[in-house]
């Protein structure tokens, strides 16, 4: 098994709402820390929003981690269809096998329904370039929603 680290094993050095570090950690910087920490698997997750990033930014970490053999999984919060697409084209932009979501958005809980209508749009995108879509609880929602949801939703590329 390998292990890794994700952005949010640094949150503060990425920054937290409200608490600006003096010096922001930069994604280069972040795999060199995990180069040094000898981690293989590297997670960039919602507190750093790779949608964001300038196309010469996504290049630059694309080739620090084919350089050194760091697999890249990816993370983001929403289940939005273009945000999902989004991600899934960076997701093979890296060769990741995995994107990790929250079904809720900021500042809005998005309805068991809803999750399941959105997911069920997405799937065979997902599943048509063999990348798994991942949910994390987040733990805003119960065991049940969680178990409701997978039965409904049973693919073999969600998680």
């Amino acid at each position: 098994m390998e292990w890794g680290i994700s952005t949010f094993t640094y949150p503060w050095a990425f920054g937290i709402s409200g608490y600006p570090p003096k010096k922001v950690l930069t994604l280069p910087e972040f795999i060199e820390k995990a180069l040094s920490l000898d981690a293989r698997i590297v997670q960039i997750a919602h507190n750093v929003p790779l949608d964001k990033a300038s196309p010469e930014e996504l290049e630059l970490l694309r080739v620090l981690t084919q350089k050194n053999h760091i697999a890249v999984e990816l993370g983001t919060i929403g289940i939005r269809k273009e945000l999902l697409l989004k991600y899934l084209e960076l997701a093979e932009f890296f060769g990741s096998r995995l994107v990790r979501t929250i079904l809720d958005e900021p500042g809005k809980e998005i309805s068991l329904e809803e999750s399941i209508e959105r997911i069920q749009e997405v799937l065979p995108l997902f599943a048509a370039k063999g990348i798994f879509l991942a949910i994390e609880n987040h733990d805003r929602r119960t065991k049940e929603e969680l178990r409701a949801l997978f039965a409904r939703v049973s693919h073999p590329y969600l998680r």
